[in-house]
């Protein structure tokens, strides 16, 4: 009888299933990201990140990899993308990448020229914008969005040495 219930034990019917812990959390996100040219050299480029981590490169102008290249994001690096994007309330800015003018449609606006622009568009679930930011105003959050993108997607590597 101890036998039989040791035998019994043993039995992979009786092992209890093994959860997968380790699956990675998937993210409805999609970024399109491109860096404009300047008057002078400064690198001109797109990369876009799908769900699936998916990196796509078109380099343009004053960077190594002119052309097309492709890589991959790990999906934990997708996660700090989706928080910083709540930090920088990417969803609630204008085309311009302005929070919401309080003052009844009264805001100043300023405008530069001889600066690369940032264009943006994010899809999150249903949710979708698009700005084009020609790094005029004070909106650090903006930057270290910019920034994360392109340290996550790692455009460092098909840029190259050029500096922007």
């Amino acid at each position: 009888m101890l036998l039989l219930s040791v035998a019994c034990a043993a039995s992979p019917a009786a092992q209890p299933p093994i959860e997968n812990h380790t699956a990675a959390k998937t993210f409805d996100l999609t970024i399109q990201f491109e860096r404009t040219g300047c008057y002078g050299t400064c690198p001109s480029y797109t990369v876009a990140i799908d769900t699936l981590g998916r990196v796509k490169w078109h380099g343009a102008q004053y960077v190594t990899t002119v052309g097309d290249a492709v890589g991959h994001v790990d999906p934990t690096r997708l996660e700090a993308l989706d928080k910083a994007i709540d930090v920088a309330q990417f969803f609630t800015l204008d085309s311009r990448g302005n929070p919401p003018c309080k003052n009844h449609g009264r805001c100043a606006t300023v405008i530069c020229t001889d600066t690369p622009h940032s264009r943006l568009a994010i899809t999150r679930g249903n949710k979708t914008n698009a700005i084009d930011f020609d790094h005029c105003g004070g909106r650090p959050e903006l930057e270290r969005l910019f920034d994360l993108i392109d340290q996550v997607a790692g455009t460092k590597r098909w840029i190259g040495t050029q500096r922007y």
